[in-house]
């Protein structure tokens, strides 16, 4: 969609703390019947008045959290400081809305948004508390200027692949191990991308690293929103990714990331093999040390077999001594009378 055929006001919809949208990506959300029941009039006020209701947008504005010290909060101890509407956030279409199974108050509505463009808030910036639901608040939209650095382009292809092979064989490793697939894990996400651009299903991120490598330059910028969808894990990282206006910030800042996702990924798959090894040589020594004990207890078995079953009496061993010279005896007449060996004998 292009900058003239959007909207130069939105109504805004703040994002609970720590959700944030990315263009082109989808998020889905629990907003109170309060928060819900003004979204579903604005769907229905403009099916009324056009066929086409997937028209309507509005602000997906992320609220960042500031804790004590008065930094942004990580997203992982939401509600312990004052929150306000970012000034940057995402023009977003509404896909869906669920409503719950029963009207009581405390029912949550699930609301899918569709992430299309980023965008600014004009100054002053609303706070939560005096922002009417949903009130239009004017809004601009950052400029794309093309073309762009080759080397960061040919770069930002580069570490992009990469990322999408580690993602593919931790993929594979965590299906094995866990069996089935997460609705809420990466390849789904990776799915949900495809879907965008006109893909099925079927491995996921072997046809994600094909689109990374033959789309146009254009396109890079919106496949950087992407891939941040699917490993931006920190709060403040994706707030400060959404703010940069410029496309080429963007890929730079992309690149960055990628690059420690891959190092975080790399070392991981390190010590989890180590961890392996070393499990699998305590395995084979404790089924050594169980085949050696078994072993040693037929063994032993089997000399306890041969042998005489009960002590030896002094009459069994005069018995023995009286039959040793009883042939010796008889070797010694058996030579010849006079002869050395007899002599000898």
């Amino acid at each position: 969609m292009i900058h003239s055929q959007l909207p130069n006001a939105l109504p805004i919809l703040a994002l609970p703390h720590p959700v944030i949208l990315l263009p082109g990506s989808r998020v889905s959300v629990h907003l109170s019947r309060k928060l819900a029941h003004p979204l579903i009039k604005l769907l229905t006020d403009a099916a009324d008045e056009t066929t086409n209701d997937s028209s309507v947008l509005v602000a997906a504005v992320p609220i960042i959290v500031e804790n004590k010290s008065g930094s942004a909060d990580d997203g992982k101890a939401s509600g312990n400081g004052a929150g306000k509407l970012c000034e940057w956030g995402c023009s977003a279409r509404v896909i869906r809305i669920v409503r719950p199974p029963t009207l009581q108050a405390s029912q949550l509505h699930i609301v899918t948004l569709q992430g299309v463009q980023r965008i600014q808030l004009t100054p002053p910036i609303p706070t939560l508390l005096s922002n009417p639901l949903l009130r239009p608040q004017p809004v601009t939209y950052p400029p794309s200027p093309f073309p762009l650095n080759q080397q960061t382009l040919d770069l930002f292809r580069a570490t992009t692949v990469k990322l999408l092979h580690r993602l593919s064989v931790d993929d594979a490793e965590t299906r094995k191990t866990e069996g089935g697939e997460n609705p809420k894990s990466q390849r789904s996400l990776a799915t949900l991308i495809l879907g965008a651009v006109g893909g099925d299903g079927a491995d996921p991120w072997g046809k994600l690293s094909k689109l990374v490598k033959e789309v146009d330059d254009e396109r890079l910028p919106w496949i950087s929103d992407q891939v941040m969808s699917l490993v931006g894990n920190e709060f403040n990282e994706k707030i400060e990714y959404l703010t940069l206006a410029d496309c080429e910030a963007r890929l730079r800042f992309a690149i960055n990331v990628f690059t420690k996702q891959l190092s975080i990924a790399e070392v991981t798959s390190s010590v989890s093999k180590s961890i392996e090894e070393n499990l699998s040589k305590q395995q084979k020594e404790f089924f050594l040390r169980q085949q050696k004990a078994a072993i040693d207890r037929e063994l032993a078995n089997l000399r306890n077999s041969g042998t005489p079953s009960g002590p030896k009496s002094e009459l069994d061993g005069e018995q023995d001594e009286q039959s040793e010279l009883a042939d010796l005896k008889g070797k010694i007449e058996l030579l010849v009378p006079g002869s050395e060996e007899r002599t000898m004998a």
